[in-house]
């Protein structure tokens, strides 16, 4: 496993992905901007926690018991979610969704000129 400036190893599988990101974003842009490190850092980040948190909740189990006894979901799982939603938003900002390639492909629609149509008030002084 290879350390980051998280301090964290990230293991081998997100590697794996990461590589893939990188290579990706060479095909698609000629190059991998140095402004998108950070983001690709923090994707890689993330999806370590994410998977590291998932192996304890399988670990755990989904429900686990308070002080009290009581049965309680796992209490991981709002930072699952935190993660997660990091996730999805690295993704989109780095173009890797389908969803953020249809935006980055589509074509900027034009705004219709003020001048072209009547404005509202106009409109409503003229009838």
């Amino acid at each position: 496993m290879t350390q980051h400036n998280t301090n964290i190893e990230i293991r081998p599988e997100i590697q794996s992905y990461i590589s893939k990101v990188r290579k990706y974003l060479k095909q698609e842009h000629k190059k991998v901007k140095p402004e998108w490190e950070g983001t690709i850092n923090i994707l890689a980040y993330n999806m370590e926690m994410e998977a590291r948190i998932k192996e304890q909740i399988a670990s755990d189990g989904l429900m686990i018991k308070d002080r009290y006894g009581n049965m309680n979901k796992h209490p991981l799982f709002p930072i699952l979610n935190s993660f997660q939603v990091q996730i999805f938003k690295c993704v989109s900002e780095l173009g890797l969704s389908p969803k953020a390639q249809k935006k980055i492909k589509e074509e900027p629609k034009e705004e219709p000129k003020e001048d072209d149509e009547p404005n509202f008030l106009q409109q409503l002084n003229n009838d």
